[in-house]
């Protein structure tokens, strides 16, 4: 019944297939993917991945988080979703600042909601404001390697490793306290 472990679940497919896209184009090219569905699965993902985090961040944290700014993110990212999916390459690939924006955009607000998280004393709330960090910081150098400012666009798997560990943990620890209510009310 916890809707987090699916929210997350989706992320981390969602991830998968943006690095594929980015990284591994390779591979997914040997599938018959041409180049501008790679793309499209390029900017379609981050948009996916910053409207599902909202979600997440609701889930886990439904006192700390606000609803209004939640449903809004999410409806944003599915409706900046539908640039890479129906419009032509040249339209959604000239939208690569709004595209940013709203990852800066979701970034706060999970930050702010981690920070209310913290506040609230809220169990293993430090765990997820360090794999937040965690995946933060190369997200930021990905950007920033986008406008040749840094060299960064390799860091985005070494990020995902800590911030997977820590949600795994958090979840895990969800998972483990719900069940023992649980049994504990049977």
């Amino acid at each position: 019944r916890d809707k987090a472990i699916l929210i997350f679940a989706l992320i981390a497919l969602d991830v998968v297939f943006r690095q594929l896209s980015i990284s591994e184009k390779f591979w997914l090219s040997e599938l018959g993917l041409r180049h501008f569905q790679l793309l499209r699965i390029e900017h379609g993902s981050a948009y996916l991945a910053c409207a599902l985090f909202s979600l997440y961040f609701r889930f886990l944290y439904p006192r700390e988080s606000r609803r209004l700014r939640c449903v809004f993110l999410f409806a944003l990212g599915l409706a900046l979703l539908a640039f890479p999916i129906f419009a032509p390459p040249r339209v959604f690939s000239a939208l690569i600042l709004p595209m940013h924006a709203y990852i800066v955009l979701t970034a706060a607000n999970a930050t702010y909601t981690l920070f209310r998280a913290i506040r609230a004393r809220e169990p293993q709330a430090i765990v997820m404001f360090v794999g937040l960090i965690s995946l933060a910081l190369p997200t930021a150098l990905d950007i920033l390697t986008t406008y040749g400012h840094s060299i960064g666009r390799y860091m985005m798997p070494l990020g995902l490793l800590p911030f997977l560990a820590a949600q795994s943990f958090l979840l895990a620890k969800r998972y483990t306290r719900d069940a023992t209510e649980a049994e504990s009310l049977r």
